[in-house]
């Protein structure tokens, strides 16, 4: 990566005293990993200096705190040498490996000797409140034999473990993926020139979409940024961004940099991108998250591709149809939609939270939970509601407490009137539902019948449409656009967004 990283190596002094190290006779497995890790580093333009280890050469107090406290207000990176007698130091333990955390730098663990349950040992950290898994950290431990971590002293040549671990630091080091702490990076003392240009890099770029699109655009990338404004992406996911100022992971910022035409499709195509390559790391460890982290990073995630799936649409077409504030749940729309979570798209303010991928095999891509398919056949304006509301009764009350599914002889006016009661609730919070027609029953909803569920469900009705001679109401295909957002789901339910 072309800068100087600043080393903190965390043990215990008890470790040492046992002088087990059987490469570097007389030592200990701290000094010995301290030799080998020199010997590797070295070649990679970090010297000696930029790495602090606590040889107990500070025979006085003061002195001794003067320097670690310096260190760990310095260092880029944190190795926590892991043994029964470290995992025991209230000094590594509650003020070493807190300290590093609030500054957010990335703290790798060496498994020096066996220590039963030691990835369960936990860790306060400052900057979240939360504890923190030993195991949870960068790789989940080092050496690693078969993809599982193995103490040092189990095996069987020791300069194999040790050769093992450092070439796995050295690639983290050097990787895309790692950054040092932000009050590290502010500071041009502790950087060399190829950092220092990273520094005048420009700030994000802002995008000038044409006057009449601005306000559409705007709204949808605000919450864009916002989706990545959580301290988790910039404490422990921080190589996404290109620079430290910048709001955007550096493959959203370029995909903003197409015509506003384009703009949905290029950044839910980096999304997934993003999604992919971080499933990958945390596939191979190269990336550890915690429970809480990884739900925080999903969520985000999924925000993100709602307010980027918005940018799909066309914001002249949802003008005309009377769609640029979306939400309004008492208006029946009918739109230039195929799927069933494109026709609600354009009436969910955040899309993301009724999205799930279908039971089925060669149906939608994509399919909104609170919408409700329903064909209306022609007939009397009270019958066709009637109808209508048996369907949004079933829909909107459990089947567990109403095991027989209503029908519309069972609508008199107090159940009617109890759906509107809850439309209106469900409308308030956001979590409005919908009825979706077909295009071959838009003859069906007749204007009476219209102006009948808005009075009496508060509830909208979409006819999808498949285009003819009506605008598209989406700039990038609606099925592609759905299988890719599909896709990205898919993912984020993987085992590796899910850990135990």
């Amino acid at each position: 990566m072309g800068t100087r990283c600043k080393v903190f190596i965390s043990y215990s002094h008890e470790d040492e005293k046992l002088k087990d190290s059987k490469v570097k006779i007389g030592v200990g497995y701290p000094r010995a990993f301290l030799s080998r890790f020199l010997g590797t580093i070295q070649a990679h333009g970090i010297s000696k200096e930029e790495i602090f280890f606590d040889d107990g050469a500070l025979v006085t107090e003061k002195e001794w705190r003067a320097a670690i406290n310096s260190a760990l207000s310095d260092c880029w990176l944190l190795i926590f040498l892991v043994s029964p007698e470290s995992i025991q130091s209230d000094f590594c333990m509650k003020e070493e490996l807190p300290r590093a955390l609030r500054r957010g730098v990335p703290i790798i663990t060496v498994l020096l000797r066996p220590s039963i349950d030691w990835h369960l040992v936990e860790v306060h950290n400052p900057l979240s409140g939360r504890s923190i898994k030993l195991g949870e950290f960068h790789s989940g431990g080092l050496p690693k034999d078969g993809g599982n971590a193995r103490p040092v002293s189990t095996w069987e040549k020791e300069e194999d473990a040790w050769a093992k671990t450092c070439a796995d630091i050295r690639d983290f080091i050097k990787g895309a993926g790692f950054r040092p702490p932000a009050d590290v990076q502010h500071d041009p003392v502790h950087v060399d020139a190829a950092n220092a240009r990273s520094h005048e890099a420009s700030p994000e770029p802002r995008p000038e979409w044409p006057r009449g699109e601005s306000a559409f655009l705007d709204a949808y990338l605000a919450r864009l940024i916002d989706c990545f404004s959580d301290q988790v992406f910039r404490s422990r996911l921080s190589g996404l961004f290109e620079h430290p100022d910048h709001r955007l992971p550096s493959g959203v910022n370029r995909a903003l940099q197409v015509d506003p035409a384009k703009v949905g499709e290029s950044v839910c195509k980096a999304l997934l991108q993003i999604v992919n390559e971080l499933s990958r790391s945390l596939q191979a460890r190269i990336i550890v998250l915690p429970h809480a982290d990884c739900a925080v990073v999903r969520d985000c995630l999924k925000a993100a591709f709602g307010a980027a799936a918005r940018m799909c649409l066309n914001p002249t077409v949802l003008d005309t149809k009377g769609l640029v504030s979306p939400g309004d749940a008492a208006a029946c729309h009918r739109l230039p939609a195929s799927e069933i979570a494109g026709a609600t798209l354009a009436v969910r303010s955040e899309p993301h939270k009724w999205w799930k991928r279908p039971d089925r095999i060669g149906g939608a891509a994509l399919e909104d939970e609170r919408a409700i398919p329903i064909t209306v056949e022609p007939g009397d304006t009270q019958s066709a509601g009637k109808l209508l509301a048996a369907a949004l009764y079933e829909a909107t009350f459990p089947k567990v407490f109403h095991p027989k599914a209503a029908s519309s002889s069972d609508m008199d006016d107090e159940a009617i009137g109890r759906l509107r009661g809850e439309a209106e609730v469900d409308a308030l919070l956001g979590a409005a539902r919908y009825f979706v027609l077909p295009p071959d029953h838009d003859g069906a909803l007749t204007p009476e019948l219209e102006a009948w569920v808005i009075k009496q469900l508060s509830t909208g009705v979409l006819v999808r449409q498949a285009g003819g001679g009506t605008p598209p109401l989406f700039r990038y295909s609606e099925t592609t656009l759905f299988a890719l957002i599909g896709r990205a789901l898919a993912i984020l339910d993987q085992p590796e967004w899910n850990p135990s």
